[in-house]
């Protein structure tokens, strides 16, 4: 399949995160480059909120319905907001916007085509872990009509029949399905990493750079050039809604910025930053969807915007430095309290992970800031000196500059953490719970200020080499500091081999591509496998069960093909009768019980193979009892596909 037959899930992908916040950022007063910006924040808490509110009214999420209920938002809002559409300033498109649209067009060429070929064919599942609860979990909202963050976690545990798991990708996913959930989830990918992420960025350079217009197009320029992310993050785990959660955090940042005025922006009233109401109200819809995403993206926005919102605060404090420090810490104490009390729920809500040491703290971090590798899985490419050098520039020249210096801060303190991650012996593992303790995660943050740095870098050595030439008049240097921004963008692109091009590719294609065309064992699903788990689909009833060790690959046969199945996750809490097939079902000639749980279950198919995924993981002693062949001579073979088979389960007992 080419990614040309997946336009129409690509386009669906694209109109729902947009469509649906460009609504809402009208309706509150959000205008021009900003609205357009902030629409994907808003379009995720808008279609990871409402699957709550009908699955609760028993009305089922669809197209139709999803279209409603923004109809519905936007229609309230529109009402009423209308004092603040009298009294927000912005515009329509400019000429300082052409900076911005050209680096997000620039970033979503550079990020997507590296993307597509990292993939493949759009119709090939991720071969990871998270990547079979996540597709089975979309294809559980397509089929039931249910999206709800407080139900998808049934695919985890069918033994309570519902459980929480933030369902915002979850519910795009279900919106962009025309046909296969599997091209949807990777064209949901697709968007995600090419149009928001840019958007994103582009917007956190108009407001930590409001004097730089260039930057527009450098930042999202430079967010393409990490591995850690989105690269890493979309193709290891899978940690698509986590990647979700991520991308959004950057316009998050800039409304923030926009909302307490940053010192180095603009005015009240200028025509380039919305009013503060309408940007501070889009900051609360957008933690929402970053919420509704994957919560630790709202502790990861509230980390990087500690520095900006407590420095902002004590800039506006009046009266003598005691009058200030105490106001400062006020704030501080205020602000951590609220986020303190959202670590205590999120981390309690994931527990306790164990992590080996990958590195010293100065080491990672070094690390860090040249987007390398760290550990087995790997957190970047080779370590690109361009990127540590331009990172570090760009923070001097902010700071020289006079603007977002909370940038550097929070940069700072992102790879502050990278290096807690990656040394486990300083004690940092509750600290770092919400983030599971995982560098990958933990790695993913770092660009989020990173690339602004990294843009930065670029402009800010442009107006200082226009700086340094005499005689020039003020106004004539704006223009030679255009053109030569653009060509120290383009010097960055080629100078890093397309921003590092080969890298990202290779990060992605180990996930995807790779594994399944050299046929690699040890992989959810081969090629020949997964033409079989497409069969299945029509090749058996449309209320067929399957029962199958899903380390197998047989999970799958739900996500691809839409047969439910008995095992929808690699690992779960089951039902009774699911947990005693998975370790007794060898035992069905001698046990009655075995034929008992059949029947109540329902299963009617068998799928085995020989070759699974990720041996030696304690949990497929789940399953010890199915075993790589029929248990009885009452099987008769339906299809097969490379090393996997599926049978008919016969009579019973």
């Amino acid at each position: 399949m080419s990614w040309w037959q997946a336009i129409d899930e690509l386009a669906l992908a694209t109109v729902w995160f947009v469509a649906p916040g460009l609504s809402i950022a009208l309706a509150i007063g959000l205008r021009g480059l900003w609205g357009f910006v902030a629409a994907p924040a808003l379009s995720t808490a808008l279609l990871g909120g409402w699957p709550v509110v009908l699955a609760w009214a028993g009305i089922p999420w669809r197209p139709l319905t999803a279209a409603l209920a923004v109809v519905f938002s936007a229609g309230v809002l529109w009402f009423a907001a209308r004092p603040l559409r009298r009294g927000s300033a912005g515009r329509g498109f400019g000429g300082p916007d052409l900076w911005p649209l050209a680096g997000v067009a620039a970033g979503a060429v550079l990020v997507g085509t590296v993307l597509c070929k990292g993939i493949g064919a759009p119709d090939v599942p991720a071969q990871t872990w998270d990547a079979v609860f996540h597709l089975n979990a979309a294809r559980y909202a397509v089929e039931t009509g249910n999206a709800s963050s407080f139900q998808l976690g049934v695919i985890g545990n069918t033994a309570a029949g519902h459980g929480f798991y933030p369902g915002a990708w979850h519910s795009v996913v279900a919106l962009s399905t025309t046909g296969s959930v599997v091209v949807a989830a990777n064209a949901v990918t697709l968007v995600i990493s090419a149009l928001v992420w840019p958007l994103g960025l582009a917007a956190l350079a108009r407001a930590v750079m409001p004097r730089w217009p260039e930057a527009g197009l450098a930042v999202p320029v430079a967010g393409a050039a990490f591995v850690a992310f989105p690269a890493t993050m979309v193709s290891w785990g899978t940690l698509w809604p986590n990647a979700l959660s991520y991308a959004l955090v950057p316009v998050a940042l800039a409304l923030t910025a926009v909302a307490v005025r940053a010192p180095g922006g603009l005015p009240d009233g200028a025509g380039h930053l919305p009013s503060r109401v309408p940007a501070g109200i889009a900051v609360l819809v957008a933690l929402v969807g970053i919420g509704l995403a994957q919560p630790n993206g709202t502790l990861t926005y509230a980390v990087l915007a500690t520095p900006l919102v407590v420095g902002s605060w004590w800039r506006s404090v009046r009266g003598s430095a005691r009058h200030r420090v105490l106001a400062a810490t006020g704030a501080l104490l205020a602000w951590g309290g609220i986020w303190t009390g959202a670590w205590f729920v999120f981390a309690r809500s994931i527990g306790v992970y164990q992590r080996d040491r990958v590195g010293s703290f100065g080491a990672a971090v070094v690390t860090a800031l040249g987007d390398g590798p760290v550990g087995t899985t790997g957190t970047g490419g080779s370590w690109s000196v361009a990127l540590a050098v331009l990172t570090v520039v760009g923070a001097v020249a902010l700071l020289i500059s006079r603007q977002g210096r909370w940038l550097v801060v929070s940069a700072g303190i992102s790879l502050a953490l990278f290096g807690l991650g990656a040394d486990t012996t300083l004690g940092a593992r509750d600290l770092l719970r919400p983030w599971y303790a995982d560098i990958v995660r933990l790695g993913g943050a770092v660009p989020l200020t990173g690339a602004a740095l990294v843009g930065a870098g670029v402009i800010g050595s442009a107006h200082l080499a226009v700086g340094l030439l005499r005689g020039s008049r003020v106004g004539a240097r704006r223009p030679v500091a255009g053109v030569l921004s653009v060509g120290l963008v383009a010097a960055l692109v080629l100078a890093t081999g397309l921003l590092r091009a080969d890298a990202r590719r290779a990060a992605v294609a180990a996930a995807y591509e790779s594994p399944v065309v050299a046929a690699a064992p040890h992989i959810l699903t081969s090629e020949q496998e997964l033409r079989l788990l497409e069969r299945l689909g029509d090749e058996l009833p449309d209320d067929a069960r399957i029962l199958g060790d899903p380390f197998t690959g047989s999970a799958l046969a739900y996500a691809v093909a839409g047969v439910d199945v008995v095992f929808p996750h690699v690992r779960g809490v089951w039902a009774d009768d699911a947990a005693y097939l998975g370790q007794h079902l060898g035992e069905i000639d001698t046990d009655p019980e075995v034929c008992r749980a059949i029947e109540r279950l329902g299963v009617d198919y068998l799928y085995l193979d020989s070759d699974v995924y990720f041996p030696g993981h304690p949990a497929h002693e789940l399953y010890k009892g199915i075993g790589s062949e029929p248990p009885s001579e009452g099987f008769r073979l339906v299809d097969q596909g490379g090393t996997a088979r599926v049978y008919e389960v016969g009579r019973c007992g």
